[in-house]
């Protein structure tokens, strides 16, 4: 199976917390917080649509103002989401600057800010057009901790405790759409921006009798076939299932938010989870609001979560990692095992 998605941290284990998921066959991305994104292209910023944030603290946050920067003078909108007081905070950092001559702007970056509480949603929009003045929408209704609803995914959420509500992340495929090379081969058609498209109609249920246009990526204006995407979705795809990578970060170890995000993560293809202390530093770990490596661990195999990365290592421990990696690895086994 070829994957749609590729995840990867956009620091070491020691940098700010970041997670870069590029969509590899779109010019798209998502992001999962905003630490530095130094180590990201212009390129690659500049395919990110959505931004989920854990929390405001800056090693969380700092990267705010490199995307805007980079974004800044693009026809793009940015939908970000975080927890209580999200709107404010991206207010605050846009009040900082001075915006009298972006008005003027032949292209024009948008901010829409999807504030998560318990029981509903609060939205603000800032538009570079409006010097970046907050505008108030509509709230919606939060539903089974779902964000992101697509046709071809969706993006969950729950809160645990670091002091303050601090929101930890589940991707989604809804399921994984595989094109049949022997079915291109024996029909002479070639790999394109058009099976994209194809993807695209099944994903939104478009009717058997849509059709479907393949075309030559190096001549694209030239039509090779007229298809209905019914015949197509019986011939030329296989469907299996989707990927899911979860996102977790800054956590008490306690009964109530381990148990959250369990449910959440669980059977995870991946999973990203902090792990900032040792075990031998447990009570720090605890005082501070954080995760051990062995408590990573646990969390890991009770969620039965295929394979895990750890981030987000205290610099205390700099060239230990293996003891933060081993930790977690046994308390995973031992985990899995109960």
């Amino acid at each position: 199976m070829r994957p749609n998605f590729k995840p990867r941290l956009v620091n070491g284990p020691f940098g700010d917390p970041a997670v870069y998921l590029e969509f590899l066959r779109e010019r798209r991305a998502f992001l999962f917080d905003l630490g530095d994104l130094r180590p990201l292209t212009n390129r690659e910023l500049l395919k990110i649509s959505h931004v989920f944030v854990s929390h405001t603290h800056v090693d969380h946050f700092i990267g705010f103002d490199h995307l805007l920067r980079i974004s800044l003078g693009r026809q793009k909108q940015i939908v970000l989401f975080g927890p209580n007081g999200i709107i404010d905070n991206v207010e605050g950092k846009l009040r900082g600057y001075t915006w009298n001559l972006v008005e003027n702007y032949v292209e024009s970056l948008s901010i829409k800010v999807y504030q998560v509480e318990e029981k509903e949603i609060e939205v603000a929009k800032f538009s570079c057009r409006e010097r970046f003045k907050r505008q108030h929408l509509d709230a919606v209704s939060k539903s089974d901790n779902i964000l992101l609803d697509e046709p071809s995914l969706t993006v969950c959420c729950t809160f645990v405790n670091h002091l303050i509500p601090v929101l930890a992340f589940s991707f989604e495929e809804k399921y994984h759409i595989n094109v049949k090379k022997n079915e291109l081969e024996k029909r002479n058609w070639p790999p394109g921006p058009w099976l994209a498209e194809l993807k695209q109609a099944i994903y939104e249920d478009r009717p058997d009798d849509w059709i479907i246009q393949v075309r030559s990526p190096r001549t694209p204006a030239q039509v090779l076939a007229e298809v209905p995407l019914g015949e197509l979705r019986h011939t030329l795809v296989m469907y299996t299932a989707g990927q899911k990578i979860s996102y977790v970060t800054d956590m008490l170890f306690e009964p109530e938010s381990v148990q959250r995000v369990i449910e959440l993560v669980s059977k995870s293809n991946l999973l990203y989870i902090e792990a900032c202390f040792l075990e031998e530093d447990r009570e720090i770990a605890s005082e501070k609001y954080h995760l051990t490596a062995a408590q990573a661990g646990y969390i890991a195999g009770k969620a039965k979560v295929q394979n895990f990365k750890l981030f987000h290592f205290s610099p205390k421990y700099k060239g230990r990692e293996i003891e933060l990696i081993e930790e977690a690895r046994d308390a995973y086994k031992k985990s899995l095992e109960k």
